[in-house]
């Protein structure tokens, strides 16, 4: 055989031993572990459950003085901290008290009618008819006293109140306690007065206004009645008042019931304006006034 055929056949037997030897340690050897496994060496550990520890504190006696822990002081929390508003100013001083006054009674506001002239002739009103009507306007209109009589009222001092339940006689007068009283500075229609409506109808304003002055005076209520003047016939007129504190003549007026009587006083002007330019009651169409409606129809 020749040299080379030899070493040939030799390095082959010595390879297949190699590979033989290592077949057979493989075989003892674990196999790798999955790609997944790999992968999962790649990523960090993952939290494992937590372990309670538990650390005993040595007895007094066996500590060590030299380990001796410092006591921890109480933690102190914080005030809370709150959105309030900045606490208010002090009050500001209370001001001095005021001096008291006395005052004085109310007088009454007598208005002198002067005589017509000789020769004229009153001119119709608009809102008004009937004889002895003016075109004034309310706040220029000078009326009449309501009685017949030029005599001017008198005005009366030191009277006293009259006070107590009222009921209505008409539209401007009460009976307290069997007296008569006239509501002073107002005059309303007789309760046999017609008026006229807009549109052409007639209607009883004069019952009209005695009823308004009861719905004021409703179940029995107490009035005082403060005397101002009296007329020719020893009537008295007076301001008065109910128990809520109302100005009965200011009711009347300011509700169309009554007109501002201008020849005794002009304290109830501004109510006449406010029904006037409401249209309220006797405003609401024409009528005569009634001073003149009482003079040209006497009572029988």
């Amino acid at each position: 055989m020749p040299v080379k055929s030899w070493l040939s056949s030799l390095a082959l037997l010595g390879f297949g031993g190699v590979a033989g030897w290592l077949i057979v340690l493989g075989a003892d050897r674990p196999m790798p572990a999955p790609a997944e496994q790999t992968i999962d060496a790649l990523l960090p550990p993952r939290p494992g459950p937590p372990v309670l520890r538990i650390e005993t504190k040595p007895d007094a006696e066996d500590a060590d003085p030299a380990e001796a822990v410092e006591p921890i002081a109480p933690a102190t929390l914080a005030a809370p901290r709150t959105d309030t508003a900045p606490a208010a100013a002090p009050p500001a001083a209370a001001p001095p008290a005021l001096p008291e006054v006395q005052v004085r009674q109310r007088q009454a506001q007598l208005v002198p009618v002067p005589p017509p002239e000789p020769g004229t002739r009153p001119r119709a009103e608009p809102g008004m008819s009937g004889a002895g009507t003016g075109d004034q306007s309310p706040g220029q209109m000078a009326a009449r006293p309501a009685a017949p009589s030029n005599v001017p009222p008198r005005p009366v001092a030191g009277r006293a109140d009259i006070a107590g339940p009222a009921r209505a006689i008409d539209g401007e007068t009460l009976e307290i306690g069997g007296k008569r009283v006239r509501l002073f500075g107002i005059g309303a229609p007789d309760p046999r007065q017609d008026c006229t409506r807009s549109d052409g109808g007639r209607w009883r304003c004069g019952q009209e206004a005695r009823t308004g002055l009861s719905q004021i005076l409703h179940a029995g209520n107490a009035v005082r009645c403060s005397p101002r003047v009296e007329d020719d016939k020893g009537q008295v007129l007076a301001v008065c008042f109910d128990g809520q504190g109302v100005d009965l003549a200011a009711r009347q007026v300011i509700g169309g019931h009554a007109l501002a009587l201008r020849g005794i006083s002009l304290d109830y002007v501004d109510q006449e304006s406010i029904a006037r330019a409401a249209r309220r009651g006797m405003w609401a169409g024409d009528f005569e006034r009634p001073w003149e409606w009482k003079r040209n129809n006497p009572a029988p």
